[in-house]
């Protein structure tokens, strides 16, 4: 039987660059192995660059790269578009930031099968 994992990694880049500031999540989902990959035992791998907004909001979403099937990619950036963050106050109204995040998720299966 194959089960999957899936791994996400990302780096933040704060504009202004004077700021400090990594989002919190609000509603971050993650995305969900396509059924037919996990039984064809198949990985793959997104890259992805986005904004998040002061209000945080996912903005200015790209796909870099895709390794493996399109349907990886399709997951990813659906996924992604529903994410939200917590904007950053500092007593009082939104802080004016963006935050610039880049970021992989892999998916890879894997064998719950004992030996």
């Amino acid at each position: 039987m194959w089960n999957y994992s899936a791994r996400v990694t990302m780096d933040y880049g704060i504009v202004p660059a004077t700021a400090h500031y990594v989002p919190k999540e609000k509603s971050v989902a993650w995305p969900t192995y396509p059924h037919e990959l996990i039984r064809q035992g198949l990985s793959g791998e997104v890259t992805f660059e986005c904004d998040i907004s002061e209000a945080g909001k996912v903005e200015n979403l790209l796909i870099i790269g895709v390794k493996g099937s399109l349907l990886f990619k399709n997951i990813v950036e659906r996924t992604i578009r529903t994410w939200e963050f917590l904007p950053l106050k500092e007593n009082g109204p939104n802080y004016p930031c963006w935050v610039h995040i880049r970021g992989v998720i892999t998916f890879y299966p894997r064998s719950d099968e004992k030996a």
